[in-house]
């Protein structure tokens, strides 16, 4: 895409409200009533999410031996006449189109490259145009965009001043390496730069979250000079610069290479597949149990049953409704499908509608794979959790991020720190529920918290799992009104008390005050506890109809839990719920249209969270307090017990040791629930924050993503007899929403993720 000239400087933590919930890399679906950012502010924050991911660089011929495998020792095709017409002295960049095109076509095979720079993509609210896009001849069916079929696409700069990289000079590696990063880091510092990074980064993402697929590559080309970027869940993988024209072979052997490369090899996951080989029968029977249009394509997803023996079932289900959003992570999808039962094709049938999660875990030593959880759960006898069909790790080329592994070799001089790991996980469970934000009642909602918070409890006692990722997000409701935890691909084992990841675990707005003061604090069982009450309130805030004005919702909600800032270079927050707890003002002063019960079962359970964020009792005050205790219990006092019951002292301690357990949470919330008056028709209603800021066009937006991903969040647990219905075949594209989740995982900086 042009860009001729550089753009003002654009502040990269825009103030943005999160109104849903924002997973450790966007695996939620967010709710926003701010207008959407501008495409310059999603590149800075794009750039600022990846920032450190990129590994490089790395010579070319390194990365056609670890990447690009091709037996051919001869590359031709290239037309260097035509190359020579490309970044000629004063051209513009989209001149650069053309002759380029034509110089690299007898490379190719079975490719055809095509100029898309004047056809861009919807991705939500914002339109990507890659200057040039690859795709397979046969899938070629005009110039416009398409992220769900390219194959690759290359992005042209005229001005050096936008190339957002900066090699070192002399080869230089190892300790030398560091040092020489320490001063010129390898992604250039400046605005053009950053811009540059978060356009490729967004068009990577685009493609990689509108297929199936496990890695992907691109050519960046800024006026003569070239380099190749391999791209997966943990980064990207940068190789070094080259004059294009006076090395015109590299360009021959990368597009030769290329385009001779099975899927498997250019990044395609062949473990999803479209479903081309079911009987029309068999067909219309899956799209009935899930509720779909008659003309919604069907894909075929292989889940590990025994992954020694490489064993797999297949499920049949749509394309997942909600693609990923955001590039570095674990980027999860899910959705119902239909798990078949017959012995051959003529006699195939649906047995049950289930639920497919297919995610990219963290890949660490001591973390566990869901499937793996599940199975411990389910050993122990931990209620209110989804019932384990199988699951497990694929294998094979892209299984695992490469990204990561290059980073350790000792040529980098340990300047990329440790980069989280992926591996690629999908797994079955055995039930299909709504998000709790679509409970039909307040008591359904409390409920439904109730019993995850058992699930929780007996998993920390009985299993001895922690499960660290407490969110809206993670709780389902069942048709019956049951409330299970799910998502349990961050839990850690008790045993476990090393930091095991560079990112927060977690979900911004639900996390606990505590840890997002201290990106070094020990996540405990009190940080769980203290979520669930999150969860709570945030939802009754959010979607219960009340005389909150939507403007007083909206900037309580961006208080409490949205804000951060920066200190020397961290994401920090927390600290408007710590200071709320302690002056007692956590929930808002407000009435419900439709009085409930709730409203004092979150003032009740509040209460022990002051202590956690005010000091301890002084010497002192525990020496009186001591003394006071003594006295009424040696004259056998009764009228003096309140003397110490409300002394400062008792009611820390009395509070901390209600904190350090969940009993008196869910002995509280089952007194509650006893009550006879919880009304019976108060639902949530998800239009209760109208936006206001921002032009017209931009309030519209607002009110189509909103809207948007509320139905998506419904539909990706939940069939309705339209929420997967497309007349396309491929993948869709993925819809880009304003930031609030935190850039890499740490913090909330604007919304929900590209």
């Amino acid at each position: 895409m042009s860009s001729d000239g550089e753009n003002p400087a654009v502040s990269a933590e825009p103030n943005q409200t999160g109104h849903t919930p924002i997973a450790k890399k966007g695996t939620h679906a967010h709710l926003d009533a701010n207008p959407p950012p501008s495409q310059n502010v999603m590149n800075l924050l794009l750039a600022e999410e990846t920032k450190g991911r990129y590994v490089g660089p790395l010579p070319v011929q390194d990365f056609f031996k670890n990447y690009m495998p091709c037996d051919q020792e001869v590359y031709t095709g290239l037309d260097l006449e035509q190359l020579s017409k490309v970044a000629t002295p004063g051209q513009r960049e989209q001149d650069m189109y053309e002759p380029f095109i034509a110089s690299i076509k007898g490379c190719l095979t079975n490719m055809t490259v095509v100029d898309t720079s004047k056809h861009s993509a919807q991705i939500g609210p914002f339109e990507l145009k890659p200057d040039l896009c690859l795709y397979k001849t046969a899938d070629i069916t005009s110039a416009v965009t398409d992220f769900s079929t390219m194959e690759m696409w290359i992005e042209f700069k005229a001005n050096n001043a936008w190339e957002p990289f900066e090699d070192p000079q002399g080869g230089i590696s190892g300790k030398q390496l560091k040092e020489h990063f320490a001063q010129y880091p390898f992604e250039k510092d400046t605005t053009n730069g950053k811009q540059t990074r978060g356009q490729i980064t967004s068009y990577a993402l685009a493609q990689i979250g509108s297929q199936f697929r496990r890695f992907a590559f691109s050519l960046v080309i800024v006026k003569d000079r070239a380099r190749f970027i391999r791209w997966d869940r943990a980064g990207a993988i940068v190789s070094t610069q080259f004059k294009y024209k006076e090395e015109p072979q590299v360009l021959a052997e990368f597009f030769c290479r290329f385009s001779r490369l099975s899927p498997v090899k250019r990044g395609h996951d062949e473990s999803v597949r479209p479903a081309a080989d079911l009987l029309q029968d068999v067909e219309r029977e899956i799209r009935g149990e899930l509720g779909l249009d008659a003309d919604t394509p069907l894909f075929a997803y292989d889940v590990p049953v025994d992954e020694n023996k490489k064993k797999t079932l297949t499920f049949y289900g749509p394309r997942p409704p909600c693609p990923p959003r955001s590039l570095i992570g674990r980027s999860t999808r899910t959705l119902p499908v239909c798990e078949m039962s017959g012995i051959s094709k003529e006699k195939l049938c649906v047995h049950r509608v289930v639920y497919l999660k297919d995610t990219w875990r963290v890949d660490a030593k001591e973390m566990q794979p869901e499937s793996d959880v599940y199975r411990k759960l389910e050993e122990a006898k931990v209620p209110n959790i989804a019932p384990f069909i199988c699951g497990g790790d694929f294998k094979g080329c892209g299984a695992k991020t490469e990204t990561n592994q290059l980073a350790t070799e000792e040529r980098w001089g340990g300047v990329w720190g440790d980069l989280t790991a992926h591996a690629l996980h999908r797994l079955i469970l055995g039930v299909v529920g709504r998000g709790l934000v679509f409970f039909k009642c307040t008591k359904e909602l409390a409920q439904s918290v109730l019993d995850s918070m058992r699930a929780h409890w007996h998993a920390y006692n009985d299993a001895q799992i922690l499960h660290r990722d407490v969110s809206a997000g993670n709780i389902i409701i069942t048709n019956s009104g049951q409330g299970l935890l799910i998502d349990w691909d961050l839990s850690k084992p008790l045993s476990v008390t090393t930091k095991r990841r560079r990112d927060r675990t977690g979900t911004w707005q639900f996390m606990s005050a505590a840890l997002l003061r201290n990106i070094f604090a020990q996540h405990k069982l009190e940080d769980d506890n203290e979520s669930f009450l999150h969860v709570l309130a945030w939802s009754t805030i959010r979607y219960v109809p009340s005389t909150l004005s939507s403007d007083a919702c909206a900037a309580h909600l961006r208080e409490v839990y949205d804000s951060s800032s920066t200190i020397l270079g961290t994401i920090v927050g927390g600290n408007a719920k710590a200071d709320k707890f302690g002056a007692n003002t956590y929930i808002p002063k407000f009435e419900l249209s439709k009085p409930s019960p709730i409203l004092d079962l979150l003032k009740q359970l509040v209460s022990p969270f002051s202590a956690r964020y005010m000091d301890s009792p002084s010497y002192e005050e525990r020496e009186i307090y001591e003394g006071i205790k003594l006295a009424v219990s040696t004259m056998n006092l009764t009228v003096g017990t309140g003397a110490y019951e409300t002394h400062r002292v008792h009611q820390y301690d009395l509070a901390m040791e209600r904190l350090a357990s969940s009993k008196w949470f869910i002995n509280t919330m089952e007194e509650s629930l006893a009550r006879d008056d919880w009304p019976a028709a108060d639902k949530a209603e998800h239009n209760l924050l109208t936006p206001t800021d921002g032009t017209l066009k931009q309030q519209r937006l607002s009110s189509f993503l909103m809207a948007n991903q509320s139905s998506r969040m419904s539909s990706s647990t939940y069939p309705t007899p339209s929420s997967h219905s497309s007349k396309r075949a491929h993948s869709p594209s993925p819809v880009v929403e304003p930031r609030t989740k935190r850039l890499r995982g740490d913090a909330p900086s604007g919304s929900g993720t590209l």
